[in-house]
């Protein structure tokens, strides 16, 4: 992939524009080579835009082969990545990159609906997805074409974004720069922006410039991009009777008996354990296994018993108040054939830690080390004691991300019955094998 007619130089000559680990106290960062690959983003859901970039020299590693995706982006990372891409005169932009517009957004104060004085701006401080999009996209000068009451009904978390970022997110996401994980029809606007989420972000700003290409379809990252027609494609939207789907086969009529449709419900199980406890905001990988054959009217096997579901147990809240928790499947595997697959459990609802502390222990339950400490808050006991705790194997989710539990649910906990709660149901139609 060669930019020599976009960017004005060969990408020989392509210096590092943006290095998202520039201002950390970390190892000295790797510069970019011909077909880059990172070691921890070879099953990551945002590779292709990482090693896309990569590849152009756009973005770097460090000096141990990682990218560490999911680190969070400083104030100053941040504007080290806007000044090095978005003011660089190697990169063609159809009009100038307004840097004092996006660092206005890029530190205002949504939560409280007020810019932030200066002095009061830490360059250490985490960005959120939302300061993030909205500073690259007015930094752009991007409008809208609708209304944000029109465009924005494609998240579900709609009510959680602040009036001010309206007409900015509105403008972002008609202009393709929303990428969201694990979940394309959530936004997420408090999350702090990850490593990967920003690289993706910056990667389709490119895209809408006319400096990059779109990432192929028939990846996994593909699924996560917020598609200016995706009011009409949601599934979820009042009046949709024809979601279009994500696997590209779907539209080859041969193809009608491999094809598991819409509203399907798939029985699954957790090997690792009958129950699971987590905290309200915990979002944690799973990998879970089909309990029953799903066949066609044929009769035949199209996902055999035990196929793997690998996906997300993901929060949900309407503002600061918690809906519940759910999984959200990504990726289906059928012996050695891998599909993106989109279906989602129920909303499990949260419970207060002294209910679930009543409820009898068993040996096969996890638990998250916060759920362990909240529940050793309400027994005194610490890491042992009655109830709940009795039995329980230990700490999981090493790698799972809490964000920050508002005071009405400090005190709530989600108990995951991985038999009966797990159980999913598409949200389009899939199609397997040939």
């Amino acid at each position: 992939m060669g930019f020599s007619d976009k960017f004005g130089r060969s990408t020989t000559s392509i210096a590092a524009l943006v290095a998202l680990g520039l201002t950390m106290p970390v190892p000295a960062l790797v510069m970019a080579q011909t077909r880059v690959s990172f070691s921890d983003t070879q099953n990551h859901w945002a590779r292709p835009f990482i090693e896309n970039l990569a590849q152009e020299g756009l973005i770097n590693g460090f000096a141990d082969r990682t990218f560490q995706p999911e680190q969070t982006i400083t104030r100053d990372q941040f504007n080290s990545i806007l000044n090095q891409v978005f003011n660089n005169r190697s990169v063609q932009l159809p009009q100038g990159f307004n840097t004092t517009a996006a660092n206005y957004w890029s530190s205002f104060d949504f939560q409280n609906n007020r810019a932030t004085s200066p002095n009061q701006l830490r360059g250490t401080d985490n960005l959120s997805r939302l300061q993030v999009l909205m500073a690259i996209t007015n930094g752009l000068g991007l409008t809208s074409a609708s209304s944000p009451q029109t465009v924005l009904t494609a998240y579900q978390d709609a009510s959680r974004i602040p009036s001010a970022a309206a007409g900015g997110l509105t403008a972002a996401t008609e202009n393709g720069l929303v990428v969201n994980y694990p979940d394309v029809q959530y936004f997420d606007p408090n999350k702090p922006a990850t490593r990967a989420e920003v690289t993706a972000f910056v990667y389709q700003a490119l895209v809408s410039q006319g400096i990059f290409d779109p990432i192929s379809s028939r990846t996994i990252a593909a699924r996560y991009i917020v598609q200016p027609g995706s009011i009409a494609n949601n599934p979820n939207s009042p009046g949709n009777s024809n979601p279009v789907t994500n696997n590209p086969q779907n539209t080859n009529p041969q193809n009608i008996g491999n094809r598991i449709a819409l509203n399907t419900v798939i029985n699954v199980r957790y090997p690792q354990a009958q129950r699971i406890v987590i905290t309200p905001g915990e979002n944690q990988n799973l990998s879970l296994l089909v309990t029953d054959n799903i066949v066609n009217s044929q009769g035949q096997i199209l996902i055999p018993r035990d196929s793997q579901i690998d996906g997300q147990i993901t929060s949900r809240f309407n503002g600061s108040q918690f809906l519940g928790a759910q999984f959200v499947a990504q990726r289906l595997v059928v012996g050695n054939q891998a599909y993106n697959f989109n279906a989602v459990s129920r909303l499990i609802s949260g419970q207060t830690a002294e209910t679930v502390n009543q409820q009898s222990g068993i040996g096969d339950t996890l638990i998250s080390a916060a759920a362990r400490t909240i529940l050793g808050s309400v027994t005194g006991t610490g890491n042992s004691g009655g109830g709940l705790l009795e039995g329980i194997l230990g700490s999981i989710f090493g790698g799972g991300n809490r964000p920050t539990t508002s005071n009405s649910t400090g005190n709530q906990l989600v108990i995951i019955n991985t038999a009966t709660d797990l159980q999913l149901t598409t949200q389009g139609d899939l199609v397997v094998g040939n």
